[in-house]
């Protein structure tokens, strides 16, 4: 900054940018500051060129994920970029998949993660536990559906019908994660004031807060449902992962769903 001691960097710098300038001008502030500190010369002296000795050698291009050489002119290809990286959390089971591996923590719960992740859904426990999950999921599909359509506020409209194609999508998920044949069974049509009788809800549904309620209460029912089947199994076993996977999901939904319930009392944009 024009200050003597004092760096900056950044969006207060540049203005809006990406994360990855951002990171950039960290970096570069981290190294004047440290010269500073040694020095106490301002303007800090700019980092010294690095000796051509100490350049690598240029290397043949290759994609960075599976190591192929690529062909001339294709130094920007990733060869395998649609493959999806699937990784399990050490301590909360949860699965999670994409492009790119994240920071190294789960999303969840903070924990570890780690790329291993059995796929083979052998033995009637473990099928009865994907078959289960596909229930559940339905049965959250029917819900958000008919919450979309009556919900008066838009913006919980807007987000029951996100929840419902996340219902969807995780039905989907389970099929290819786990290579089982995805099931064609028709979306149920049931109220929400059935639904809350069906699973012991004995509050009102007069506001879309309301509605949002019953939500979190069928996603934290649906997590012990499968928190309380998955201890039957011996840890190490399978079926316990999967099932401790199943309830991680749930965990998620019903946090996601608390903290727009929380924004929709306190008369805030519902931010997910």
């Amino acid at each position: 900054a024009n200050l003597p001691g004092v760096f900056a960097g950044g969006d207060i710098v540049t203005g809006a940018a990406t994360v990855i300038l951002a990171l950039g001008a960290g970096r570069r502030a981290a190294r004047a500051i440290e010269s500073y500190l040694k020095t106490r010369e301002w303007p800090p002296r700019a980092e010294e060129p690095m000796p051509a000795a100490a350049r690598l050698e240029p290397q043949t291009p290759s994609c960075p994920r599976c190591g192929v050489p690529l062909a001339e002119g294709e130094e920007e290809t990733i060869c395998c970029a649609d493959r999806r990286l699937i990784w399990t959390c050490t301590s909360c089971c949860k699965v999670s998949e994409g492009f790119a591996f994240p920071f190294g923590l789960c999303p969840l719960c903070g924990g570890g993660l780690h790329m291993e992740h059995d796929t083979v859904v052998a033995g009637n426990e473990a099928v009865e536990a994907i078959r289960s999950a596909y229930e559940i999921e339905l049965g959250g599909v029917a819900f958000y559906e008919r919450g979309a359509r009556d919900a008066r506020n838009p913006e919980v409209a807007k987000l029951f019908g996100r929840l419902a194609a996340m219902e969807r999508e995780h039905m989907t998920t389970l099929a290819r994660r786990y290579h089982v044949e995805e099931q064609e069974a028709p979306v149920p049509y049931v109220s929400p004031a059935r639904i809350a009788i069906y699973t012991g809800h004995d509050g009102r549904l007069e506001s879309p807060a309301d509605l949002q309620r019953l939500a979190v209460h069928l996603e934290n029912r649906a997590r012990l449902f499968f928190l309380e089947t998955g201890r039957r199994f011996d840890p190490s076993s399978l079926e316990w992962r999967l099932y401790r996977e199943l309830e991680a999901e749930e965990r998620e939904h019903a946090e996601m769903l608390a903290t727009a319930l929380l924004n929709v009392e306190a008369m805030r944009p519902v931010l997910v």
